[in-house]
């Protein structure tokens, strides 16, 4: 069936709300991107997390090299990763890291993250 779960979406929205409180009234870096692009990786980044290359197969992967200090969890699977739009800050930044573009998980999901990025947009300051 295609009908939505809207008890599961209300969940959903109420699971992702702490998530994004560290935006309210500060200036917000809202980081967007395709599935896999990146996105994670390039907040750890930002906000000082130590990355390193790991050689898997074919692929090389960016990981925290201390995954404790690892602030958006980095996917390295076919299948999307971030699910809510979550706020990650510092002193000085706050950056916003949203579910992909090309998720691929279900339609439902897929509604959700849209619903999670307009959440996100409406809470931050600027």
């Amino acid at each position: 069936t295609n009908s939505l779960d809207l008890e599961k979406m209300k969940g959903f929205i109420l699971e992702s709300l702490p998530k994004l409180r560290p935006a309210e009234n500060r200036d917000t870096i809202l980081v967007v991107g395709n599935t896999n692009a990146g996105k994670s990786t390039l907040i750890n980044y930002l906000l000082g997390c130590t990355m390193k290359r790991v050689k898997q197969g074919a692929r090389t992967l960016a990981m925290a090299e201390d995954p404790r200090k690892e602030y958006a969890k980095i996917g390295h699977s076919k299948t999307s990763e971030t699910l809510y739009a979550s706020v990650y800050s510092d002193d000085k930044f706050s950056f916003c890291d949203c579910p992909g573009f090309e998720d691929n998980r279900t339609q439902e999901k897929k509604v959700f993250a849209s619903i999670s990025i307009e959440l996100a947009i409406e809470s931050v300051k600027n």
